[in-house]
Formats: C-alpha cells, structure tokens, sequence
C-alpha cells in the first residue's frame, strides 16, 4: 500500500480548496482538494517512518497528518487554516475527530497571521514588481525588434541567441521573414538598440560591461593619458543572475497566462491572490475569523480581469500592508499566541480516540 492509500484510507477530513472554495474559480479552474489523516498506530510506534506520511501531495490533492496540520496551523500558515474555515458547502468528509477540530478552529487563530498572511502578500506583491519589470523590458524590447523583423534585419539564431526561445516564438508572430546570419546587420549596432534591457543574454563582449577612463600610467608626447577599456566583472554576473532569473520564470510561465501579464503589464492572478491574503489577514487579526468564500468575490475576479491597473493594485497592497502594520494592541480580537496546550491536548485525544477505536492492524 502507498502513502496516498494509507492517507486515503485513514481520512478524516477532505474539503475543497483554493478558487472554487474563495468563489473565485473560472470555468477553467482546476478542483483543489485537501485533507487531513490520522496515520495507523504502526507509524507511531513501529520500524516504519511517521514523516513519510506527514504530507502526501498530488496534482490537484494535500493531505497533512493530523499532527503536521496542527504544526503548521499554529504557524498560521495561511493555505492549512483556511481548511478548517470552508463553507459547509466545500466540506466532502468530516468525521467525528474532524468535528471536534471545527469546532475549535479559533483556537488556531492568532497575531501570528499578521507576520504570516502579511509575509505571503508581501511574496506576492514582491512577485507581481519583479514580473513586470521583466514584462515591461520584454514589451519595449520587442517594440525594438519587430519594425528589424519586418525589415528583415535580424535572423532566427541571433533572436534565440540573445533573447532565448520565447522572444523567438513571439517574433515569428510579427517577423516578415528571417535572414540568414550571414546576411545580418552589424550585431553590434543591433545590440546598441536594445542598450539597458535585462533580458538580452549577456556576453563578455558586451559593451556595457566594460568602463572606459584615462590611464595615468600611459600617456602620448603632451602628457594626455591613453584611454583604457576596463571589464567589470560585478556588472557581468549581475547580469547573468537576472537573466537566468528570467529564463526560470519564462520556463515556468503557463503560456496563456503570459499573454493576460503582456496585455495588462503584471500578473493579474498574483494580484488577486495578494488582495485577497491581505483582506483576510485584517479580518483575522481585527475579528477573530476567517471567511474563506469570500464576499468580495466578485471584486476579485475584477481584479484578476485586469479591471485594477497595476497603478491601482501596488498602491492599494501598500496602503493594507500599512493599515495591517499599524494594528495595536486594542485592535486585535486573536491573542498574541495560539494557546497551544489546549491544541496539544486536543490533538492527543483526537488521536487516542481514532486508534482506539481502529482495528490496529498491520497494513
């Protein structure tokens, strides 16, 4: 038996998660599930390893064991508390053992959540700044290229060279036809076009590595110093590490999605998420709860069509970060800590409830 049977098959909890739990899921939207098992008492006492079941994910499923749910709950990780707080109407198996934990779900409630959906928000808005300046460089950079496509002026290998496959499968959008290397303009010309983009691969012979000042040591018969070309090394492997940076996420970039980020000019799906994680921060920190089906929904599937300009969503995600940051301590309704003995304690009953009531066969 592997570990996703025996998670399934000690399950006490499965609830749906992500957009379609918040109200915010599209008509292609993916069914997110989670859930929380209690391991047979083999893992506990037996030779068999208790952390190879702590956590099973698969595609579109996580299960937690219970003691690794509590763990993480306590932290206030913001994706493991909000299981707890789904609409009744998300919940597809609640046991007895799983009753008990709703019906003291508050007790995971705490001011961590202000370091912890702050912290992820902050993520996500650190995400959607870094995107776009990469968006905004590849807007202007193939602004640059096209009317040189068009006129023929550039050739594939060059294109993929410098700017890697995704600018190439954007430029044969618009490209007129491509020459042969052997008939390309000169590349230093080319690359003095595209001077300060970030996303071109950089090279040792770039220009803009290299500085240009007098030489003291060397000068002509009046005494005026030679010039000298100086590489700077620091300035080359910075480039490199926001290049590579920049290739890792065009890897990652679901292709449909980049299109929205080219249309909009940021990650409107990061920007959605970033709001609703800062909402929902506020409303723990200032009235005990949690609303995972979000009455704002609407709001923010607007935001996620691109209705917010990036403008408007950096701005509004500082001023919460703000409003959140200046909380005192009369504002809070969670207290400064989880009140973990009673978790502990819950937790160890619920366990010794389960077991005991199992078979207690080796699986």
């Amino acid at each position: 038996m592997n570990t996703k049977e025996l998670a399934e098959r000690n399950l006490i909890y499965k609830v749906k998660v992500g957009s379609h739990a918040y109200g915010t899921a599209l008509p292609t939207s993916d069914v997110d599930f989670a859930g929380i098992y209690i391991p047979p008492v083999e893992y506990y006492f037996g030779l068999q390893a208790f952390d190879l079941l702590c956590e099973q994910t698969e595609e579109d499923t996580s299960y937690y064991s219970l003691r690794k749910y509590a763990n993480l709950a306590v932290a206030g990780n913001p994706n493991v508390l909000e299981l707890l707080f789904v609409d009744p109407t998300d919940i597809y198996l609640s046991a007895r053992p799983a009753n008990e934990l709703r019906v003291h779900r508050h007790l995971f409630l705490s001011q961590r959540c202000q370091k912890t959906f702050v912290g992820y928000a902050k993520a996500q808005l650190h995400r959607i700044r870094n995107h776009t300046k990469w968006l905004s460089q590849e807007i202007a950079d193939m602004a640059i290229m096209e009317p040189l496509l068009l006129q023929g002026k550039l050739s594939k290998e060059w294109v993929s060279w410098r700017f890697g496959n995704n600018m190439l499968t954007r430029a044969e959008k618009v490209s007129g036809q491509w020459t042969q290397d052997s008939l390309m303009y000169n590349q230093q010309e080319i690359l003095d076009l595209f001077k300060g983009s970030n996303i071109i691969a950089p090279m040792k012979d770039d220009e803009r590595f290299y500085k240009i000042h007098d030489d003291p040591l060397c000068t002509d018969f009046n005494g005026t110093p030679f010039k000298t070309r100086t590489f700077q090394e620091h300035l080359y492997n910075e480039a490199r590490k926001k290049r590579e940076q920049y290739i890792t996420w065009m890897a990652e970039r679901n292709p449909i999605r980049h299109e929205t980020e080219i249309k909009f000019g940021y990650d409107t799906k990061h920007a959605m998420h970033l709001v609703r994680l800062l909402r929902s921060g506020f409303e723990i920190l200032t009235t005990g709860n949690l609303t995972v089906r979000r009455p704002d929904a609407q709001e923010l599937l607007d935001i996620r069509a691109g209705k917010w300009t990036y403008e408007e969503v950096t701005k509004y995600a500082d001023e919460m970060v703000e409003k959140i940051d200046r909380l005192r301590s009369d504002d809070f309704r969670v207290p400064p800590l989880p009140d973990t003995l009673r978790i502990n304690k819950m937790v160890v009953e619920i366990t010794r409830d389960y077991l005991e009531g199992s078979t207690g066969e080796i699986q």
